[in-house]
């Protein structure tokens, strides 16, 4: 698909850099991994995950994507934007998916520390497949591991403007007709912080939204549809030192 470059081109003069490194192959598809940035980045990375499921295997590239951006009095922020198992053949929650899926955070949680040991101020964000309505222990998994979620504490602390707070929408018309159609609205993506860096203990959310809800994409005649079966998050932070 040449989506990516539309949305780089779209959006170059706000964002001028970014980050997509090649994967899939003849018979798999791209990971679908974009990041922009307002700052420089430094150093890219894809990590291929070692545990996918079987239909995963032949068709897709599951991985996560590293970067780190250079910003000018912050130092070096390290993002890796995740894209963990959806179960393939099988439902999201069976045991043996919730497994793979643990394995797969393990290893982007690991990058995290990795940079965080060189003195990089991370963050963790995309498509984690699981959260509070679903797969909990996957998504508790990644708390344990000493992560915020910012749109949790905006939840809390009345900071969110929207009435809806998922994210994958059964009803949408892109999980309709969909193998998961049958499981309830949830909050299956995230933006996460390092609760083991004191240097985002001063950071806190001033306003969180879901975006990119409203059906703008020409199917027919007739009808539209959402940009991505997924809504976006969008979610402003501030230093209150």
């Amino acid at each position: 698909s040449h989506d990516y470059k539309y949305i780089i081109n779209k959006l170059k003069d706000i964002y001028p850099y970014n980050s997509r490194e090649k994967s899939g192959g003849l018979l798999t598809f791209h990971n679908g991994l974009l990041i922009l940035s307002k700052y420089k980045i430094l150093s890219q990375k894809l990590i291929r995950y070692t545990h996918v499921s079987n239909l995963e295997s032949v068709l897709a590239s599951k991985s996560s994507l590293l970067v780190t951006i250079e910003i000018e009095g912050f130092g070096n922020i390290s993002v890796i934007n995740i894209h963990t198992t959806a179960g393939g053949e099988l439902d999201p929650e069976n045991s043996y998916t919730e497994s793979i899926r643990e394995t797969e955070l393990d290893e982007s949680i690991n990058e995290m520390k990795r940079k965080e040991s060189l003195g990089h101020h991370c963050i963790l964000l995309g498509d984690i497949n699981c959260g509070p309505e679903a797969s909990k222990h996957n998504y508790e998994y990644i708390l344990n591991q000493g992560f915020r979620d910012l749109y949790s504490e905006a939840i809390i602390n009345n900071k969110t403007t929207s009435n809806n707070h998922y994210t994958w929408d059964p009803q949408n018309y892109l999980n309709i007709s969909g193998p998961h159609s049958h499981t309830p609205p949830q909050r299956i993506d995230t933006i996460m912080l390092s609760k083991n860096d004191l240097f985002w203990n001063d950071w806190v959310v001033s306003n969180a939204s879901i975006v990119f809800t409203e059906p703008v994409v020409p199917i027919d005649f007739k009808r539209c549809c959402t940009i991505s079966d997924h809504y976006g998050l969008l979610i402003d932070i501030v230093c209150n030192n």
